[in-house]
């Protein structure tokens, strides 16, 4: 998941990427989630955190989730 900052820097020069034409946005959508939200939504659901890795140049985010016992 790519940050608010990124996410819609990212938004704006795909530009010339026909699937943000065909797609676009729908209501509701948010260009990206910080990372601070994407653990509150979890750790209040009852997920634990196991493991954050970076990809794409440092620019993206998995995430890997464990439900809590």
């Amino acid at each position: 998941m790519l940050s608010p900052f990124w996410g819609v820097l990212r938004h704006k020069l795909a530009w010339w990427d026909p699937d943000q034409h065909k797609r676009g946005m729908k209501q509701g959508e948010e260009m990206g989630l910080s990372n601070k939200y994407i653990l509150n939504l979890f750790e209040s659901t009852g997920y634990k955190l196991i493991k954050r890795e970076k990809f794409i140049l440092g620019l993206n985010n998995l995430y890997i989730f464990e439900k809590g016992r």
